[in-house]
């Protein structure tokens, strides 16, 4: 689950709004590596659970393999996103898939603020380029780092 700060826009500023719309944005949150959810968050359903243990040294490589890394991200199926008039999450709900094409964002940087072995479970800080799903974060060809 991650937080995000939210600007509001109040009367005149409004006109203002379209100059940080395009800002890279900072998000904490956390990862939980021995779930898997078909939302990638835990609103949804969890459909997968595995009894591993990953050593910290293992997830703090994962979370500095992301540092200043731009790649092709997919966004989730639940998302607000529009493909041909649809909103994604209505189509997730119904069970129907589409293929959504990837887009092209940059991670800044990954920090690891703690990690709990026992519980499988890392707090961390994020600056990504707009447009990127913290949720659908993932290490290509790393089978063992789960979704952030």
């Amino acid at each position: 689950m991650e937080t995000q700060i939210i600007y509001p826009y109040i009367n005149k500023a409004t006109k203002l709004a379209f100059l940080f719309n395009d800002l890279n944005k900072q998000y904490q949150g956390t990862a939980l590596f021995n779930k898997n959810y078909d939302t990638l968050d835990i609103y949804g359903e969890l459909i997968d659970k595995k009894e591993i243990i990953l050593p910290e040294n293992i997830v703090k490589k994962n979370f500095d393999y992301f540092n200043n890394k731009q790649y092709w991200q997919t966004p989730p199926m639940f998302s607000a996103i529009k493909i041909k008039g649809q909103k994604m999450y209505n189509l997730a709900r119904k069970q129907k898939h589409i293929d959504i094409p990837p887009r092209k964002v940059t991670i800044s940087n990954l920090k690891l603020i703690s990690y709990n072995p026992h519980k499988q479970e890392a707090k961390f800080q994020v600056d990504v380029s707009k447009g990127t799903y913290i949720r659908s974060l993932r290490a290509p060809k790393r089978p063992k780092f789960r979704a952030i």
